[in-house]
């Protein structure tokens, strides 16, 4: 939509630039690696710092998307932030939904990144045109992505787009993507996304997923699970958001009893994660026999 325009035209149409989003967008594309990877980070801080989107963030986003097109500096990361914008919840000052109304004008000109050929690239495109929430405009070429596509991190990403995107549509993919026979990392993504998809969670699905934890599949650089989680915990909270406490709880209680070398700590992060999440449920003060089955799996946690 904005290609070839200057940024004074761009101005004119999305509104004014705020000066230090302008100064970190120049430095995108410095030739001094550390100047510019900086700069990423600081846009990311900027323009949805702890999620929140608002006035400043959406004249920012063509001039982002300027910069992807032509693969300017850290192209991935951009794609990630754009991504982000597009799927925020929390808009502040702005009108709903214009977060993602945006960034989903830009489509044509992120959906080339999808064949992008660094990989990393990819994968964060698929993130960013799926959070568009355009299934229309783009969820045929990303399930033509599928049948191509032979990096496995990105089939797991794809897996979680297509679950977003339609469900219905999605869940015979991801039902053959939780055979024994795919490749742990796309395995593991149709666990997660299986409960987005109205598959069955059964006592089965909680054993093969911490055998790929225990075989050390972790979804690196997943965008999908927030980078701040480890997996065990996500899945925990997705089981909870999802109606299946219980479910999370038994899968606590399994995984209790699995050795996960270096990665022990993910245990005991988790178990806290369904205490919060329990609280949450119950209130401050309150226990139920839930509480003291978690109380108790911390216990073995930390003693194992």
């Amino acid at each position: 939509m904005s290609a070839g325009l200057s940024r004074e035209e761009l101005e004119h149409v999305y509104g004014s630039l705020d000066e230090e989003v302008g100064e970190y967008l120049d430095n995108v594309s410095s030739t001094d690696p550390s100047v510019a990877d900086d700069a990423v980070i600081g846009l990311i801080e900027l323009l949805v710092g702890g999620g929140v989107v608002g006035r400043i963030t959406l004249p920012a986003v063509p001039h982002l998307v300027d910069l992807v097109a032509p693969g300017v500096g850290d192209t991935a990361g951009l794609l990630m932030l754009l991504g982000s914008i597009a799927g925020t919840d929390d808009e502040v000052d702005i009108p709903e939904g214009s977060a993602c109304a945006t960034v989903a004008n830009e489509l044509p000109r992120m959906m080339p990144m999808l064949e992008h050929p660094d990989p990393e690239v990819r994968r964060q495109a698929v993130w960013a045109v799926a959070q568009c929430r355009r299934p229309d405009a783009t969820l045929g070429t990303l399930l033509a992505r599928w049948e191509v596509e032979p990096k496995l991190a990105v089939r797991a990403d794809l897996l979680f787009a297509y679950a977003l995107l339609d469900p219905r549509q999605a869940a015979p993919l991801v039902s053959a993507g939780q055979d024994p026979s795919e490749a742990n990392a796309v395995r593991m993504a149709a666990l997660f996304t299986g409960l987005d998809v109205g598959l069955p969670w059964t006592t089965e699905s909680s054993g093969s997923m911490l055998s790929l934890l225990q075989a050390g599949e972790r979804l690196d650089g997943c965008t999908w699970i927030d980078r701040f989680e480890r997996p065990l915990q996500a899945l925990v909270e997705r089981l909870w958001v999802h109606g299946r406490a219980d479910a999370a709880v038994e899968l606590l209680a399994m995984a209790v009893n699995t050795d996960f070398g270096e990665h022990k700590a993910d245990l005991l992060v988790a178990v806290r994660e369904a205490l919060d999440l329990d609280e949450g449920d119950r209130g401050p003060g309150g226990v139920t026999s839930r509480t003291h089955v978690l109380r108790a799996l911390l216990d073995e946690a930390r003693d194992g």
